[in-house]
């Protein structure tokens, strides 16, 4: 997942809504600009019966902080003001942005029901429809994404940073041919934007192309910002394809620019249990789901939890610790009960201690698991 900076969409998102006083809603709908970004014109900002001053100075402050990242600044002053104009469909928006952006799976119903608002106040804010697509990728609701995001799109032709969280939709539904175009096309509209290029290079892993992807990696990290993101995929397959000393330097960049990613610490684990160095892995898992980290449920963190409890118990294996291998390939298939290899290590596990009741159900859960895999 990519955390975008909402900063950098904010010239974008200069939208004055609120209803003025002593006007009727249909009357002020009515007079609303027809801007594509929804601006007011010189003439709509000098018109008889605007809000004081004070409201939209704090609007625009509200806007500054959104703007510079300042999201715990900016949401009790955009509460207040909603308050006092509940119909500020930008205050809504604002407010969304700011709790997506806290990064807190607690504070993303809030953002989208105040995303949800603002767009029922006010249809046209684009902006405020590519962060509730965002919100649906966090949550693995990739059909909704891509309706979001496609009614965006609608408003705003060919802007590339929905062109490349479109592709990005498209690829999680299965469609990585797609998602390719649809990146290309954002890309041909702003060659340097790096989300595009890696949502690109992931399509391309996708399609088994690895070449490709790593290509498109290389080119980006040419470029501002590096996504940690880029790193990860990129040290994800030079680990793939055996260039081990490559893939770590790689990594650790990742985790020094991210280190609160768990998937960078798993990449990472990965990468030191390919060159027998176990303690390191373990080291690295230790910070990937720290003691209450808190989570989204979805199927994306329900994915990486078990990946992370796989390599933490192949750790634990290659150490020679077998009961802390085996209670970590247990909580694997507590939360994905349909983890082939898990079942696997299981079954030798238990096969080991003479529990041949056990070592058989988990081999014939294995078998049965592999059987459907080939069917699909």
């Amino acid at each position: 997942m990519i955390p975008v900076r909402i900063g950098a969409l904010l010239p974008l998102l200069a939208v004055v809504t609120c209803q003025p006083e002593g006007v009727s809603r249909a009357s002020y709908a009515a007079a609303k600009p027809g801007s594509v970004w929804g601006i007011p014109s010189a003439a709509t900002a000098e018109q008889p019966g605007a809000r004081p001053d004070s409201l939209q100075e704090r609007l625009g402050r509200a806007r500054e902080q959104v703007r510079n990242g300042q999201f715990q600044e900016a949401i009790p002053l955009l509460k207040q003001l909603l308050a006092e104009d509940s119909d500020c469909a930008e205050a809504h928006m604002l407010l969304g942005m700011a709790f997506r952006s806290l990064a807190s799976p607690e504070f993303i119903g809030e953002a989208q029901a105040e995303l949800r608002q603002a767009l029922m106040l006010d249809p046209r804010l684009h902006w405020a429809r590519f962060a509730l697509g965002r919100i649906y990728l966090d949550l693995g609701r990739h059909d909704r994404a891509r309706e979001e995001l496609e009614r965006g799109l609608q408003g705003l032709p060919d802007q590339p940073l929905f062109l490349s969280f479109l592709a990005e939709a498209h690829r999680l539904l299965g469609e990585p041919q797609r998602s390719v175009e649809l990146s290309a096309k954002a890309l041909k509209r702003s060659p340097n934007l790096a989300v595009a290029r890696y949502h690109q290079a992931l399509a391309w892993r996708d399609l088994d192309q690895p070449e490709k992807a790593v290509r498109e990696l290389e080119a980006g990290l040419l470029g501002e910002p590096v996504l940690p993101e880029m790193l990860r995929t990129l040290g994800e397959l030079y680990l793939r394809t055996g260039k081990r000393g490559q893939a770590v330097r790689m990594l650790e960049k990742a985790v020094a620019l991210d280190p609160s990613n768990a998937e960078g610490h798993l990449e990472l684990a990965r990468a030191h249990l390919q060159g027998h160095e176990p303690d390191q892995a373990l080291r690295q898992l230790e910070h990937a789901f720290p003691e209450g980290t808190p989570m989204l449920s979805s199927a994306y963190f329900q994915n990486l939890e078990a990946d992370v409890y796989f390599v933490l118990g192949e750790a634990n294996a290659a150490k020679g610790l077998e009961e802390a291998a085996l209670q970590a390939y247990l909580r694997v298939v507590e939360i994905r009960p349909d983890h082939r290899e898990a079942h696997r290590r299981l079954a030798r596990l238990y096969g080991s201690r003479g529990d041949t009741g056990r070592s058989s159900e988990h081999a014939r859960r294995a078998a049965e698991l592999k059987r459907t895999s080939m069917r699909n």
